[in-house]
């Protein structure tokens, strides 16, 4: 099994790009490995199409898709956002899971979750006891093979999330924010609506 340094989770979107570009720059685009979860979501292929045009841009050729359809309770609704509760499958934990599981399985150091929720301190402090139940359970199995988990996006607003890509000079063109599938965002949704904003409030264009 290849070598790798870094396991990142993208999803196509924003926090995506910039997480993935942070963690090529710091250790070597050749030892990251990006981890997609495929989920049946009316915009599933533009978010695929949005990551894999992330993946070669930052020259990372690892990519590891994994079908994780259960994770929506409701595998036909759009795309989730931030501000939407909680579904009963218990959505991050899910994740954190089954990413840790990938992660684990390639034997990475460590792994980088996108997590990021517009510095709401409440769902800040969920995600990290989320986090810290997870890494226990997972302990109980096997403590020697857990990688660090880092959430470095995890406390930035939106409008720091796009202040920071822009001093990294991401492609935003390459990354997915809309809810609904289509050649071009619809720009009326709320995830659409939410994208416009924090460019608006950073003063950046969106290009």
């Amino acid at each position: 099994m290849p070598n790798f340094d870094t396991m990142i989770m993208n999803s196509g979107g924003l926090r995506s790009l910039i997480a993935t570009g942070m963690g090529a720059c710091d250790v070597g685009s050749t030892s990251v490995a990006m981890l997609h979860f495929q989920q049946r979501h009316v915009n599933t292929r533009n978010r695929m199409e949005a990551m894999q045009q992330q993946a070669e841009h930052f020259e990372i050729e690892q990519v590891v898709r994994s079908e994780m359809a259960t994770l929506i309770s409701n595998p036909g609704q759009s795309v989730r956002e931030d501000d939407m509760p909680d579904p009963v499958t218990f959505y991050r934990v899910q994740m954190l899971i089954a990413a840790l599981a990938q992660a684990i399985e390639f034997r990475v150091k460590r792994l980088i979750v996108p997590f990021a929720c517009n510095a709401d301190h409440d769902r800040i402090a969920r995600i990290t006891e989320q986090l810290t139940l997870v890494l226990h359970l997972v302990e109980l199995d096997d403590a020697q093979a857990i990688p660090v988990v880092e959430m470095p996006l995890l406390e930035l607003t939106d409008r720091e999330l796009i202040e920071l890509g822009e001093q990294m000079q991401v492609p935003w063109s390459k990354s997915w924010s809309c809810r609904n599938a289509g050649d071009e965002p619809c720009g009326g949704c709320p995830a659409c609506v939410s994208r416009s904003q924090a460019f608006q409030e950073a003063g950046v264009s969106d290009e």
